[in-house]
């Protein structure tokens, strides 16, 4: 399309802001200034003459039921047995993919019952601090699936990083994870893969559904956030987060910025973020923050990187997690049932039987990548080539500056915000795209 039209390859400065804080763009924008995206749940219908978008699915909180929390245990059983059963339906090779974690261990459980043989997959690293191979191993031992762990080092990574990264289209600092993943699932002669993604979402296994009580008790701090010029910079985010805490749950997607509104405009030099959220949302209940968490993170990022990253590998991605029917019913149920003693509560006492106790009992580890000991040694060279770039798009020197702190590990901005501005550049740079008055 940008081919045929190359009007249309052009962005705004308040564009590029608002990707760096958000690390995507909310909503049905995109990063392009003139192209617009098609809402989730919806289609559209052409003619020569006009056009009609419709919509058939809206995400909204449905009512809070009364329900006690033995009912709700035996219901999320029996709806995630009905998911990971329907998903398992497939007429080609079916992989299941294991982190070691709760919800990818909770399905591995659970498919092991409805079919002869399956076949779990982990990806793994030589630094022992990112890999999760061996409580992987673990689980695939327990439930007796035939596993294979895929070792992935930084030379294979930097030999196929720009076919992953030439798979989107639209910027995404996260979903390399994915498509190697996928990719080497798909060599292997599988093309269909299970995923775990939507477990924290509903169930509530980020950390920062329990956080934003801390960040109401500190609105009365308020006014500090009129003294950030000399504010630490790790407190710049904290602080954007409080200055919108009178939102309810709409003050949630802001644990989520990958660059705060200062640092855009007095470090990057850059205009202020757009669309951020202007409506206040109450009850400020955990339903309501989930909601908020697929609007802003899970949806526009997480989903759309899955589905992206796998079909390039060749790899068809189903999420049981993502089930309509579980979706709803974990948004029917009241706070005091989904909060319990830890994280992700419901779905540990509902699965606690099946799973190995370590799944559950040791620090949340997520699907992530070595980024931080490879961009200072084998991806150095591929990630300074772009900041550069970057440096000299937005034409702003400073950039460099912070970057070669980074390298000699005296960073203000850590490993994440850097390979977003990497991926970010990589793809305007790609796509030829320009920055518009």
């Amino acid at each position: 399309m940008l081919a045929m039209e190359p009007a249309l390859s052009s962005t705004t400065l308040e564009r590029i802001s608002t990707w760096l804080f958000w690390q995507t763009i909310p909503g049905n924008h995109t990063i392009l200034s003139n192209i617009m995206a098609l809402a989730p749940g919806s289609f559209m219908e052409i003619d020569q003459h006009s056009h009609k978008t419709t919509s058939f699915c809206i995400l909204e909180a449905p009512e809070i039921i009364r329900i006690d929390e033995r009912d709700a245990l035996v219901e999320i059983q029996r709806l995630m047995d009905s998911s990971i059963k329907k998903r398992l339906i497939s007429d080609v090779p079916l992989a299941c993919f294991l982190s070691g974690g709760i919800d990818s261990s909770i399905i591995a459980g659970v498919a092991q019952r409805h079919t002869d043989k399956l076949h779990t997959f982990n990806l793994s690293f030589e630094e022992s601090d990112y890999s999760e191979h061996l409580i992987a191993r673990e689980v695939a031992n327990k439930f007796n699936t035939k596993h294979t762990e895929l070792l992935l080092s930084p030379l294979d990574f930097l030999a196929s990083i720009e076919d992953g990264l030439s798979s989107v289209d639209h910027p995404s600092g996260d979903g390399l994870n994915t498509y190697f993943l996928s990719k080497r699932v798909k060599e292997i002669g599988f093309k269909v893969g299970i995923s775990g993604i939507g477990g924290d979402e509903w169930f509530l296994g980020y950390h920062y559904f329990n956080r934003i009580e801390f960040f109401k008790k500190m609105e009365g701090f308020k006014f500090l956030t009129k003294f950030k010029f000399i504010t630490p910079s790790k407190l710049l985010k904290p602080f954007e987060i409080i200055e919108h805490v009178s939102l309810g749950a709409a003050v949630y997607p802001f644990q989520r910025i990958v660059f705060d509104s200062h640092t855009l405009s007095k470090v990057f030099s850059l205009p202020n973020p757009e669309f951020k959220p202007n409506q206040s949302i109450f009850p400020n209940n955990k339903s309501n923050q989930s909601i908020q968490e697929w609007l802003y993170y899970t949806q526009p990022v997480l989903v759309r990187d899955s589905d992206q990253m796998g079909l390039a590998a060749g790899v068809e991605i189903r999420a049981p997690f993502l089930d309509w029917d579980i979706v709803q019913f974990a948004l029917s149920l009241p706070d005091q049932i989904k909060r319990g003693n830890q994280k992700k509560h419901l779905l540990i006492e509902a699965f606690k039987e099946i799973l190995p106790e370590r799944v559950y009992q040791r620090p949340k580890q997520g699907f992530t990548l070595p980024w931080e000991y490879w961009m200072r040694k084998e991806l150095k060279e591929f990630c300074q080539f772009r900041i550069e770039q970057f440096s000299q798009r937005i034409d702003n020197p400073v950039i460099l500056v912070e970057w070669h702190k980074f390298l000699e590990k005296k960073n203000t901005f850590s490993w994440s915000r850097w390979w977003s501005i990497v991926s970010l550049e990589d793809w305007l740079s790609r796509n030829n795209i320009h920055v518009s008055e």
